[in-house]
């Protein structure tokens, strides 16, 4: 690849860019979106030259790439996340299409779900520490008083005889009978 001096000579310009960098910018925009380099160099107003110059400077994919970031994250990204807004709050789309619409905003946002705790084996008991041993007790407890059933009888009023209970008096009334 020529260095740029070289394509200075080749192309035969007296200084290195006859065009300000305002003028390269712009016209890295219109390479940027898919204009070939003599249609985003017109459209920039400078001569073609100038920019099959710029091309070859070393930086050029580094200025390219800053380019097509800001493009995307200007331009392209809000564009796409309103299209994917729009799939997922559309009831007309089909389910399958809004449930990915709504996972693409979520993975490409960054928004990661929470992991559920791992259970532990109960082989692993063997190798806890004396407070993991103490925390995992704590936590079965708790697990088992969220399912434990209440199978005590309803509370009585005083005095209020139950099925099945024999009293002293009805066993000596029948037995005087």
């Amino acid at each position: 690849m020529p260095t740029n001096l070289e394509a200075v000579k080749r192309l035969g310009f007296g200084s290195t860019f006859p065009a300000s960098s305002a003028q390269i910018k712009s016209c890295m925009l219109f390479y940027a979106q898919g204009a070939p380099a003599n249609e985003a160099a017109k459209r920039a107003g400078i001569p073609a030259k100038t920019f099959k110059l710029y091309t070859e400077r070393d930086n050029f994919a580094g200025d390219l790439r800053a380019v097509v970031k800001g493009l995307v994250e200007t331009v392209y990204a809000p564009k796409a996340f309103a299209f994917l807004n729009e799939c997922v709050i559309d009831a007309a789309m089909p389910a399958r299409v809004r449930v990915d619409a709504a996972k693409a905003i979520l993975d490409r946002s960054g928004y990661t779900a929470t992991s559920l705790p791992e259970e532990r084996d109960l082989g692993d008991i063997a190798g806890m520490s004396r407070e993991e041993l103490h925390a995992f007790v704590k936590a079965a407890e708790a697990k088992l008083a969220t399912e434990a059933k209440d199978v005590s009888p309803p509370a009585e009023a005083p005095g209020a005889q139950r099925a099945g209970d024999v009293s002293l008096q009805s066993t000596v009334r029948s037995a005087g009978a």
